[in-house]
């Protein structure tokens, strides 16, 4: 199965990405991890991908964060916090442009995380706090999941 970046705007912001509980991960755990891979594949030039960004209804995004590749199931804020920075964003769904985005220095974030053990699947929810460039690609790709595209935030 081949998952292509959706760069039509009108089709991102009609994605339904619904949230799903741990049995459907379980069921889905095949396309869960195509995405993954297929999303690090694209490492060279992106920093996160969206399930909603490869047409798949999960509400999930990868990232790279503290330079390593991290799946976030279900992701969800707790706050944001500290000096909103302004700064340039790209995106894989708009090509060769470039929008100044503001966010926040700080996040935390409550999500679930796969663990592979001897008798299968394990999720865990972890809530952990984010700062500086990790903390504005969760933004980021967080936008993605509720169909906010960076030239949303144009004025």
């Amino acid at each position: 199965m081949r998952h292509k970046i959706v760069k039509n705007k009108r089709r991102l912001k009609k994605s339904v990405v619904n949230l799903i509980d741990t049995s459907d991960i379980v069921k889905a755990y095949d396309k869960v991890k195509l995405f993954f891979d297929r999303a690090v594949h694209h490492r060279k030039i992106a920093q996160g991908v969206a399930s909603n960004q490869v047409g798949l209804d999960y509400r999930i995004f990868t990232a790279l964060i503290g330079g390593k590749w991290q799946l976030f199931i279900n992701p969800e804020y707790i706050s944001k916090e500290g000096e909103e920075i302004i700064f340039p964003e790209g995106c894989l769904s708009i090509n060769k442009k470039t929008v100044k985005v503001p966010r926040s220095y700080l996040v935390n974030l409550r999500y679930t995380v796969i663990k592979s053990g001897i008798h299968g699947l394990k999720f865990d929810t972890i809530e952990e706090q984010f700062s500086g460039s990790d903390a504005r690609v969760i933004q980021h790709e967080m936008d993605h999941l509720e169909g906010i595209l960076i030239t949303d935030y144009q004025a």
